[in-house]
């Protein structure tokens, strides 16, 4: 599945823009084509931060400590751009509640056309400070 598949059902204003382009004569045809696709990209663009937001609270409520970090640079060839990097610092007695979060969160965002990948666990670098000089 594919988020952009389904915007035109989530969002009337698409499907009516797309019904006028159809009807458009030619040269009107382009403009309106190029004012769907920018409110197309808007959409997804809103649509990836709302969900990237409540993921990032839906782990962190289980987590000890999280850190945001800049996202990556997306790169032409690039299939899908980042839309949260995050840092989770879980204790042990916590990390079966973690993973089955995680697992929850997939099962909820995969159909939509998001795609998550989770390493670790590994040390803690980002919950620790370095001492002053």
């Amino acid at each position: 599945a594919d988020i952009r598949a389904s915007l035109e059902s989530l969002a009337p204003e698409l499907a009516e823009a797309r019904r006028a382009l159809e009807s458009a004569p030619p040269g009107q045809r382009y403009l309106l084509e190029r004012k769907l696709d920018a409110q197309k990209k808007e959409m997804l663009r809103s649509a990836a931060e709302t969900v990237a937001a409540r993921v990032y609270d839906e782990m962190r409520a289980v987590a000890a400590d999280s850190v945001l970090e800049a996202l990556p640079r997306s790169s032409a060839v690039a299939e899908a751009q980042a839309v949260l990097n995050a840092v989770f610092l879980v204790r042990r007695d916590q990390f079966d509640a973690f993973r089955a979060r995680v697992s929850d969160i997939v099962g909820t965002h995969k159909d939509r056309g998001f795609h998550f990948e989770f390493t670790g666990p590994w040390p803690a670098y980002h919950f620790v400070t370095r001492a002053s000089e």
